[in-house]
């Protein structure tokens, strides 16, 4: 488990007005050795901002930042996630890599989930992480340390 989504699972999905909309997690289930990249964690609320955790093996390279995506983005993620909802039946087999998890939230309640798994050849789930990972720029990560 990453050092974010056990320190901030607890936490109130609200607060300055927003609440969460989507949670998306990336995760290693490589072998993970000191200080290399475990997770990335996004956090989507309603007013369209946007919280990145990326955590690193030994938590000595961990970072945080906020951003916004911009409304077209966010309608092409919905968009994407709904056409996952109906294609329940995407099987994905391997043995390690990266896996993708998803939870969909209204009114600060869960209401969708795709447990940890892997999305190779998943169209829909590829174009939400090419927007997902376009939100991440490492030189923002160098001012703001955890």
């Amino acid at each position: 488990m990453s050092l974010f989504s056990h320190k901030f699972s607890k936490c109130r999905w609200t607060n300055d007005n927003k609440s969460i909309i989507f949670i998306f997690k990336h995760m290693n289930w490589g072998e993970i050795g000191p200080g290399e990249w475990e997770s990335t964690e996004w956090r989507i609320y309603n007013n369209l901002n946007v919280e990145i955790f990326k955590s690193y093996k030994q938590g000595e390279n961990n970072r945080r930042h906020r951003i916004f995506i911009d409304k077209y983005n966010y309608k092409k993620i919905v968009h994407n996630i709904n056409k996952i909802k109906n294609n329940n039946d995407i099987n994905v087999s391997a043995c390690d890599g990266s896996v993708w998890e998803v939870t969909q939230y209204k009114n600060n309640n869960e209401i969708w989930k795709r447990k940890a798994g892997y999305i190779y050849g998943i169209k829909e789930f590829e174009e939400i992480t090419d927007i997902l990972n376009y939100l991440i720029d490492d030189r923002l990560y160098k001012k703001t340390r955890m």
